[in-house]
Order: C-alpha cells, then structure tokens, then sequence
C-alpha cells in the first residue's frame, strides 16, 4: 500500500516562552541547523511507511470474533496481539503474506492484509524562537482573561467562542475529549489538572506512558481546553483523555490508531480529536482492510455516542477528482474538519482584526465533497504566495497551542512551570480539527453530555456559516462553524 504526501499535513511556525517580565526577545534558530531562504529551519522527520510485521483481519461479523477464526489464525501461525471484538477484527503477528491470502480465502473473514507503519504527521519547517516575558499569573475561570487571548487568538473569536463564554459557557468537567495523537504534557500549566490519566493510555510500543515526547498532541489538546493562563481553549472545563496512539516521530500503526479510537469509546469518551491522517489508494492490495477496521471503529464509537472528529489533511487534495485516493480517518469519521485562515491578517493594540479574510480556505487544506464536512480555522502560511508578507510565515496567521516540555522536536520548549512556559505557533487541519472537537464538547455540556453523536453533528453543520462561494462549497461543504449559533 503507498501513502501519499505531496505537501506538509502540518507546519511550526514559531515559538513563544512566557516568563516573569516584560520583555520580548527574538532567539536564533536551533545551533547546528540551516535556516532555509524563507528563514525557516528545515527540521523534517523522514517520512516512511514500512510493514509492521503484522496483518489485521477483519471477520464478516461486525460484533465478534469467531472462535473458529482464532482457531485459524493459530494454525496458519498466526499470534494475536490486538484482538477488538466488539468490531470483529484482530491484528497479528507471524503472518506472512501466503498465509494472510489463506485468511482472505475463508469464509469468515471480510479481509485481510498487511499492517504498517506510518507517518500520520509528515515533515514541518520550525523556525526561530520568540521569548515573550509576562507577569506569571493563575489560572482564569474566564477564557477571555488569558494573558495572550485578546493578542494572539483569532480562531475563536471567528467561531464566536468568546461570545459562548461571555453567557457564562465554560464547558463541563464531566464531558470528556479523548486526543488521539502523540501523547499530551500534562504538566503543562494551561493543561495541569485537565488530563484524567485513569482513562488515558498509550498504544505504541516503547512508549507505555501518555507524555507528549513529539508536541503535537500537546498543541491540539489545548486549543480543546486550557486553564486560561496564557491562551484559552474553545471548551475551557473539559476533561482531556491522553491516547498516545503515534510516537514522538509521529508515527504509528493502524492496529494502534484503531485501538485508541475503540479504547477512547470505551472509557466513555464524548468526543474523539484525530488530527491525523494517511492518503492511500483504496486499489491497492490490503487496503480494503485498513479502511473497514477504521469504518467500524468509528461505527462502534458512534453507536455509544463518542463523536469522531477528524482532519482533512494538507496535501491540497481534490477529492472530488482523485476518486481512487482516500483520506482516513477523516473519510470514515462523523465530521471531517477542512482548515482555513488569514493570509497576512491584521492586528492593532486591542489584537487581531477579525475579518472576512480569516475564512480563506487555507492554502495547503484537502477539499472535496467526498470527504469534507465543515471548516474551522486552521490557519494559513505559504511563503510561495506572491501575497505574502516579506514571503514568510505570520504568527499573525497560524494557531497558538501549548508546547510539550517533553518534546523532542522542538527541545527549545524543555522548561515548563508555573513561571516559565513555552506556546507554539503552527497551522493545518490538525489545528482545525481541535476547534471542531472543543465546540462539540461545548455542545454535549450544554445538553448535559446525553446527546447522540448524530445530534451533535446536526447542531454543528446547521448552524455553520456560509463562506466561500454561496452555499455548499468543496473547501468547506457546509461552512466554517460557529458555537453560539450551535449553542441556541
């Protein structure tokens, strides 16, 4: 099965530390690294897709597995490492492929094919540090008091957040977002005490714990929830469920993805945030597998109300036209989240100046259709565009997160405290798909957390707003969401 990337799923843009004063200082780019013309650092990880030496079966019953299909799998050798019953589908090991195309042959099995390897979060530029000095300060109760709000965040001001949280909706410990990713620091400030580690869990080898070792999963974590430090999450109270389910190269196994989304399922998860993906041909041999143990993960999960939210990816993707290619999670999910964002968007002494401008699909975003359900900002950066600024990336135009002190990807965030804390700038539909999960989880707060999955993504695509052309449109289908129109 091939992967395909023909741009970056993700991208860093720049670094902010908050510490005691109140000063701002530029840093260099990392020692040892050279800056690219654009005054980038190129920081990539390499992308591969390699066989897990595994192979996942998926049996004709959707809601077991036969015993007589164990029994099989024992004698063509075959040792089971991952078996999820609930959907008929196992994932094993010592199965070569003459003995997976035996399993294909057998009355009981749907399919069957090699597992790999892949990279969900292709390569990033990273660029130079930005250390900002405040007053340390508490946590808020009031998302809007956070330090850097007003200065930095536009995405949920263009979704109207702000005035979902000026009615006095904060979101509600008991609903729960499960983050599907590269594990979260939990002991980051803006995170401290939102994470319930008796629900998380980590699903890649070699990492049994759930901390953030990459920091991506840490940056989409808090634009669901944050304690209002610096920055304020879309559903500030949520409770947040580490699945570690890709490593700190970002990289993971569908066997592992799958058994986050039914484990997140299973310890009552209301939402579940994929900013994740992989583009493959739906011909290739084994494929057919990998996308109908993805199908019914997600089904089960939808059937015990957790949403599943997913990202387009950035590959620039048409969908409509490249009818072989299929996205996953994102073409299987309840709601497949398309970014959008500002290109060289405008700030004064009171922030950004929200405009029209902020729903420009992003440069980089998958569209179509066949997979896209709504957009959400996502942000927006392409030195390559004529329009640009100097030709560079904008802070001014890309989202803040958190940033892992656990990273290995980006080692300048190492120090986080109550005084010293490290925020990062980046854009993608990885960065739009936490906007959707955070107002999902504002949603099933409102309602008391009783709401069916099917309920929650009504509210969501019918009160979305039209941008783009009038009406439906492929970058954006239903439009780019707005909680207080969803919160009526």
């Amino acid at each position: 099965m091939r992967i395909r990337r023909s741009s970056p799923h993700w991208f860093v843009a720049a670094i902010l530390a908050v510490t005691a004063c109140e000063r701002a200082q530029i840093v260099a780019p990392e020692e040892g690294r050279e800056a690219s013309p654009a005054g980038l650092v190129d920081a990539t990880i390499p992308s591969t897709r390699t066989p897990s030496g595994r192979a996942a079966v998926v049996f004709r019953s959707e809601t077991s597995i036969p015993e007589a299909g164990l029994d099989l799998v024992a004698t063509l050798g075959g040792t089971v490492t991952t078996r999820l019953d609930g959907i008929g589908v196992l994932f094993a090991s010592g199965l070569p492929p003459a003995q997976v195309a035996v399993l294909q042959q057998s009355p009981l099995v749907s399919h069957a094919g090699p597992d790999y390897v892949v990279d969900w979060l292709p390569d990033e530029p990273i660029g130079g540090v930005a250390s900002l000095e405040v007053p340390a300060r508490p946590a808020s109760h009031d998302p809007t008091e956070a330090s850097q709000f007003r200065t930095w965040q536009w995405g949920p001001q263009r979704i109207s957040a702000d005035r979902v949280w000026a009615s006095g909706r904060f979101g509600d410990p008991d609903v729960r977002v499960a983050i599907l990713d590269t594990g979260i620091d939990d002991g980051h400030r803006e995170l401290r005490g939102l994470v319930d580690l008796t629900r998380s869990a980590s699903f890649v080898e070699n990492e049994p714990n759930t901390l953030d070792l990459h920091f991506h999963g840490t940056h989409v974590a808090s634009t669901v929830a944050t304690n209002s430090v610096t920055i304020a999450g879309i559903a500030p109270h949520t409770t947040l469920i580490a699945v570690k389910v890709l490593s700190f190269e970002g990289s993971g196994t569908f066997e592992g993805v799958v058994g986050g989304i039914m484990h997140a399922t299973d310890v009552d998860a209301h939402v579940v945030n994929m900013s994740l993906g992989a583009v493959f041909d739906r011909n290739e041999e084994g494929a057919a597998a990998l996308i109908e143990a993805m199908r019914r993960a997600v089904r089960y999960a939808g059937k015990r109300g957790t949403l599943v939210v997913a990202a387009a990816g950035n590959d620039e993707i048409d969908f409509d036209q490249e009818l072989s290619l299929v996205s996953m999670p994102c073409m299987v999910s309840h709601l497949c989240v398309s970014a959008t964002g500002p290109l060289n968007g405008q700030f004064d002494e009171n922030g950004p100046v929200i405009t029209k401008n902020h729903d420009r699909p992003a440069y980089y975003t998958n569209y179509g259709f066949r997979a896209v359900h709504v957009a959400a900002p996502g942000g927006n950066a392409n030195p390559a565009d004529p329009d640009q600024v100097e030709g560079t990336w904008r802070d001014e135009d890309l989202v803040v997160g958190a940033c892992s002190g656990t990273s290995t990807v980006v080692p300048q965030c190492a120090v986080n405290n109550d005084v010293v804390a490290f925020y990062v700038f980046a854009g993608g539909t990885s960065m739009a798909t936490p906007h959707v999960s955070g107002a999902a989880a504002l949603i099933q707060a409102k309602a008391g957390g009783t709401l069916s999955t099917t309920e929650v993504v009504n509210r969501l695509l019918q009160s979305a707003d039209d941008i783009g052309a009038p009406g439906t449109d492929p970058y954006s289908n239903y439009g780019r969401i707005n909680v207080r129109k969803a919160l009526r």
